[in-house]
């Protein structure tokens, strides 16, 4: 294959296009011109036509493999690097490649978050409608996290085929794996643990999922299996292992649990700066959603508090409040607060949460974010302050309700870049206008991004 050895830089829609080689018909020569969602590099073939590259990094020369695609783009992974980027570095993980957690660990930690915040403002001017110049206007600087490798307090595994482990990039199959780079070390260690256990050959069968989510403060780990027939003795053997806190057995019936330790059994926490007077000890139901990278979690309530430190609200609302973790901080101050999500563990957790805290203000039901909206609005009532946390697919009906409880600010949490832009054009074209934006790289080394949004009537 000819070797183009000039370097070039991001450019436009992609890299300008190179001849193809003359060996298989599948393999081709390229240009990357930069990053696109989901972390692939974009380049151009010979023919114009748009080739999504897995392992290609903006400005770099690469031969690589077709693996597939349609009739107006191609997808395809590298097999060679002629000319490498700067920025590039090798994986530290042997699993890299393989498995799909990851699509970044071979960019530079300190240029992921650069290159993430590129798409999320290209998908905000081409899915959002917004112009360069009022993104300018409410851009802050992005956070980096603390930490760019072990950040991860909780991961799920999947069991099957005699593997424990994650999918393997764009497949279902399953990927076997020792350790995760980006968890806990303490995750690792009980993971590693349990692999060399004598009864492990007869637990993996049985299993569907194995969850290891860490204790920060008291340094175990609680594990949450899934499965079919899962013994009583398997579970009490589990417990009984250096570095677990507890284990929960879940199944159709009422969740079995061994063990007993530091840990609450039923539940995991953190310590977060929510405004009072100590740090407030946040409690997460087993299982229930919590945002995985406490360093970045709290850099978020922070700014959080910040931006809120400057609106006059008496009244706040949360539609996809999960145990508080937005929620409780914005409470604090307020005559009226109102939570709700279609988790009934979340809310749960959120009930002590606010009782802890001492929110007894705080009004916390399992329903569904839009048949809650349109309940309050139905008989009246209003919130100065809305949260929207919604999951990855957004919340675009709640968006475009949302203005009939006539709320004078709105803050959107999202980790998709996408049904963010989509949602916020939503509520653009009901009367509110974004006034911040910041991005949170909660997950480095993939190609996930946290988003906060302030917007106001």
């Amino acid at each position: 294959m000819t070797a183009h050895r000039k370097k070039t830089s991001a450019a436009g829609r992609g890299g300008e296009p190179l001849p193809a080689g003359g060996g298989d018909a599948g393999d081709l020569s390229l240009r990357i011109g930069k990053l696109v969602a989901g972390g692939s590099g974009l380049a151009r073939d010979s023919e114009g036509r748009v080739v999504f590259v897995d392992g290609g990094l903006p400005g770099e020369e690469v031969e690589v493999r077709v693996t597939g695609g349609r009739r107006d783009y191609r997808t395809a992974v590298v097999t060679r690097v002629v000319l490498p980027s700067d920025d590039r570095v090798e994986p530290p993980c042997p699993y890299f490649g393989r498995c799909g957690g990851c699509q970044l660990q071979h960019l530079r930690y300190e240029a992921q978050l650069a290159a993430k915040e590129e798409i999320l403002r290209e998908q905000l001017q081409r899915l959002g409608g917004f112009q360069e110049e009022d993104l300018a206007a409410v851009w802050q600087e992005g956070a980096a996290s603390p930490l760019a490798w072990g950040y991860r307090q909780r991961i799920r595994l999947h069991a099957g085929g005699g593997r424990l482990g994650f999918a393997r990039s764009g497949s279902r199959r399953l990927v076997d794996i020792d350790r995760c780079q980006l968890a806990d070390p303490g995750i690792n260690e009980v993971l590693g643990l349990l692999r060399r256990q004598s009864f492990f050959p007869e637990l993996l069968p049985r299993l569907d999922s194995l969850e290891l989510h860490s204790d920060p403060a008291g340094g175990r780990v609680l594990l949450l299996l899934q499965g079919k027939k899962l013994p009583d003795g398997l579970g009490r053997a589990l417990a009984a292992q250096d570095g677990v806190g507890g284990v929960i057995v879940k199944g159709r019936g009422a969740d079995r649990v061994f063990g007993s330790g530091p840990l609450p059994l039923a539940e995991i926490g953190y310590d977060l700066d929510i405004g009072l007077t100590a740090p407030f000890r946040f409690h997460l139901a087993a299982g229930g959603f919590c945002q995985v990278n406490q360093g970045i979690n709290r850099e978020m309530i922070a700014t959080m508090r910040q931006w809120l430190g400057g609106i006059d609200y008496r009244s706040v609302a949360d539609f996809f409040c999960g145990a508080g973790n937005f929620l409780l901080p914005a409470a604090i101050g307020t005559a009226r607060a109102y939570g709700c999500d279609v988790a009934a563990a979340g809310v749960e957790a959120a009930r002590q949460n606010a009782r802890r805290a001492g929110l007894a203000h705080c009004e916390l039901e399992v329903v569904d974010a839009g048949l809650a909206l349109a309940g309050a609005a139905a008989s009246g009532r209003r919130f100065d302050l809305v949260l929207l946390d919604p999951p990855r697919e957004g919340c675009p009906q709640v968006a475009a309700e949302l203005h009939r409880l006539r709320p004078a600010a709105v803050l959107y949490i999202s980790c998709d870049a996408a049904t963010l832009a989509r949602d916020l054009r939503v509520l653009a074209g009901t009367g509110f206008r974004l006034r911040r934006l910041r991005a949170f790289d909660m997950f480095p080394q993939t190609s996930h991004l946290e988003t906060m949004a302030l917007l106001s009537r």
